[in-house]
Protein backbone atom coordinates (compact mmCIF):
# COMPACT_ATOMS: atom_id res chain seq x y z
CA UNK A 1 0.00 0.00 0.00
CA UNK A 2 1.08 3.31 -0.50
CA UNK A 3 1.52 6.35 2.17
CA UNK A 4 -1.58 7.71 0.95
CA UNK A 5 -3.82 4.75 1.32
CA UNK A 6 -2.42 4.36 4.70
CA UNK A 7 -2.70 7.53 6.13
CA UNK A 8 -6.74 7.21 4.37
CA UNK A 9 -7.24 4.14 6.41
CA UNK A 10 -5.69 5.24 9.26
CA UNK A 11 -7.79 8.37 9.25
CA UNK A 12 -11.48 6.49 8.47
CA UNK A 13 -10.30 3.87 11.54
CA UNK A 14 -9.60 6.70 14.11
CA UNK A 15 -13.64 7.91 12.92
CA UNK A 16 -14.76 5.25 13.11
CA UNK A 17 -13.28 4.43 16.47
CA UNK A 18 -13.99 8.05 18.09
CA UNK A 19 -17.95 7.81 16.70
CA UNK A 20 -17.91 4.44 18.63
CA UNK A 21 -16.31 5.32 22.08
CA UNK A 22 -18.61 9.03 22.33
CA UNK A 23 -21.52 6.89 21.51
CA UNK A 24 -20.59 4.25 24.13
CA UNK A 25 -19.83 6.99 26.43
CA UNK A 26 -23.40 8.86 25.66
CA UNK A 27 -25.66 5.49 25.88
CA UNK A 28 -23.43 4.54 29.47
CA UNK A 29 -24.52 7.89 30.94
CA UNK A 30 -28.20 7.49 30.09
CA UNK A 31 -28.26 9.96 27.14
CA UNK A 32 -26.54 13.13 28.63
CA UNK A 33 -27.97 16.62 29.91
CA UNK A 34 -30.07 17.47 32.47
CA UNK A 35 -28.44 16.03 36.01
CA UNK A 36 -27.07 16.79 39.28
CA UNK A 37 -24.34 19.79 39.04
CA UNK A 38 -26.08 21.26 36.50
CA UNK A 39 -25.81 24.47 38.18
CA UNK A 40 -28.64 27.15 37.22
CA UNK A 41 -30.95 24.43 36.19
CA UNK A 42 -33.04 23.60 33.25
CA UNK A 43 -31.45 22.59 30.02
CA UNK A 44 -30.69 24.60 26.69
CA UNK A 45 -30.28 23.37 22.83
CA UNK A 46 -27.59 23.63 19.79
CA UNK A 47 -28.12 23.58 16.69
CA UNK A 48 -26.94 24.24 13.03
CA UNK A 49 -25.32 22.48 9.95
CA UNK A 50 -22.27 20.87 9.15
CA UNK A 51 -20.60 19.20 5.89
CA UNK A 52 -20.86 15.88 7.48
CA UNK A 53 -19.58 14.59 10.25
CA UNK A 54 -20.51 14.07 14.31
CA UNK A 55 -20.83 17.08 17.02
CA UNK A 56 -19.79 16.63 20.40
CA UNK A 57 -20.99 18.82 23.52
CA UNK A 58 -18.45 18.39 26.67
CA UNK A 59 -18.61 20.13 30.00
CA UNK A 60 -15.76 21.55 31.59
CA UNK A 61 -14.81 18.10 32.96
CA UNK A 62 -14.46 16.73 29.30
CA UNK A 63 -17.48 14.34 29.94
CA UNK A 64 -20.14 14.16 26.99
CA UNK A 65 -23.26 16.09 27.55
CA UNK A 66 -24.67 15.43 23.58
CA UNK A 67 -23.65 14.24 20.75
CA UNK A 68 -25.67 14.21 16.98
CA UNK A 69 -24.12 12.22 14.34
CA UNK A 70 -25.40 12.96 10.65
CA UNK A 71 -24.39 9.54 9.14
CA UNK A 72 -27.01 8.39 7.12
CA UNK A 73 -29.14 11.66 6.81
CA UNK A 74 -29.95 13.21 3.54
CA UNK A 75 -28.23 16.10 3.34
CA UNK A 76 -30.14 19.71 2.28
CA UNK A 77 -29.49 21.64 -1.01
CA UNK A 78 -25.59 22.92 -0.06
CA UNK A 79 -24.69 18.95 0.71
CA UNK A 80 -24.64 19.90 4.80
CA UNK A 81 -26.88 18.01 7.27
CA UNK A 82 -28.17 19.73 9.90
CA UNK A 83 -27.80 18.54 13.78
CA UNK A 84 -29.21 19.62 16.99
CA UNK A 85 -27.70 18.65 20.33
CA UNK A 86 -30.23 18.81 23.20
CA UNK A 87 -29.92 18.93 27.15
CA UNK A 88 -27.01 21.39 27.53
CA UNK A 89 -27.25 22.44 30.94
CA UNK A 90 -27.46 26.00 32.24
CA UNK A 91 -24.68 27.42 34.20
CA UNK A 92 -21.74 25.07 33.11
CA UNK A 93 -18.98 25.18 30.49
CA UNK A 94 -19.40 24.03 27.50
CA UNK A 95 -17.18 22.89 24.22
CA UNK A 96 -18.37 22.35 21.16
CA UNK A 97 -16.08 19.28 18.97
CA UNK A 98 -16.80 18.25 15.01
CA UNK A 99 -15.75 14.88 14.46
CA UNK A 100 -14.54 15.02 10.69
CA UNK A 101 -12.18 13.27 7.98
CA UNK A 102 -10.66 11.67 11.20
CA UNK A 103 -10.06 14.74 12.72
CA UNK A 104 -11.03 16.41 16.14
CA UNK A 105 -12.46 19.86 15.63
CA UNK A 106 -13.03 22.87 18.59
CA UNK A 107 -15.28 25.32 17.99
CA UNK A 108 -14.14 28.55 17.93
CA UNK A 109 -16.04 32.20 18.53
CA UNK A 110 -14.64 35.68 18.95
CA UNK A 111 -16.19 37.10 22.24
CA UNK A 112 -14.84 40.42 21.99
CA UNK A 113 -16.01 42.10 18.95
CA UNK A 114 -12.55 42.11 16.73
CA UNK A 115 -13.40 39.55 14.31
CA UNK A 116 -11.22 37.21 15.21
CA UNK A 117 -12.33 33.86 17.31
CA UNK A 118 -10.84 33.70 20.31
CA UNK A 119 -12.38 30.76 22.56
CA UNK A 120 -14.31 27.71 22.66
CA UNK A 121 -16.21 27.78 25.85
CA UNK A 122 -19.56 29.36 26.60
CA UNK A 123 -22.01 29.26 28.96
CA UNK A 124 -25.79 29.09 29.14
CA UNK A 125 -26.93 31.40 32.01
CA UNK A 126 -30.55 30.16 30.88
CA UNK A 127 -33.16 28.04 28.89
CA UNK A 128 -32.02 29.27 25.11
CA UNK A 129 -31.92 27.61 22.12
CA UNK A 130 -28.55 28.63 19.73
CA UNK A 131 -28.89 27.96 15.82
CA UNK A 132 -25.07 28.19 15.16
CA UNK A 133 -25.48 28.22 11.07
CA UNK A 134 -23.25 26.57 9.39
CA UNK A 135 -19.94 25.48 11.15
CA UNK A 136 -17.03 25.68 8.49
CA UNK A 137 -13.89 23.41 9.19
CA UNK A 138 -12.07 25.24 6.29
CA UNK A 139 -11.78 28.84 7.32
CA UNK A 140 -8.63 30.58 5.96
CA UNK A 141 -6.31 30.90 9.07
CA UNK A 142 -8.40 28.73 11.44
CA UNK A 143 -6.00 25.75 11.04
CA UNK A 144 -7.87 22.86 13.19
CA UNK A 145 -10.69 25.13 14.00
CA UNK A 146 -14.44 25.12 12.71
CA UNK A 147 -15.70 28.34 13.06
CA UNK A 148 -19.76 28.92 13.26
CA UNK A 149 -21.84 31.27 10.75
CA UNK A 150 -23.54 32.23 14.02
CA UNK A 151 -21.74 33.57 17.27
CA UNK A 152 -23.13 31.71 20.28
CA UNK A 153 -22.32 34.74 22.29
CA UNK A 154 -24.63 36.78 20.01
CA UNK A 155 -27.75 35.07 22.10
CA UNK A 156 -29.21 36.95 25.34
CA UNK A 157 -28.09 34.36 28.10
CA UNK A 158 -24.65 32.56 26.42
CA UNK A 159 -21.65 34.00 27.65
CA UNK A 160 -17.84 33.60 26.69
CA UNK A 161 -15.37 31.45 28.93
CA UNK A 162 -11.83 31.37 29.14
CA UNK A 163 -10.23 29.53 26.41
CA UNK A 164 -9.55 25.67 27.14
CA UNK A 165 -7.20 24.45 23.94
CA UNK A 166 -7.57 20.41 26.13
CA UNK A 167 -9.18 17.88 23.53
CA UNK A 168 -10.94 15.62 25.83
CA UNK A 169 -10.06 11.83 25.21
CA UNK A 170 -12.37 9.68 23.43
Amino acid sequence: MNRETVLSWRRGFVLILSLFLASSLLMGCGGGGGGSGNGGGGTGTISGTVSGTSVIAVNGSGDIIAIDDTTGRTPDANGNFSFTLTGIPVGVNIRVYLVEGGGIFPVYFDTNGDGVPDTNVFSLSSVVTINLGFVDTNVAGQIGRAIPQNNPTGNPGVSGGTENTVIPPP
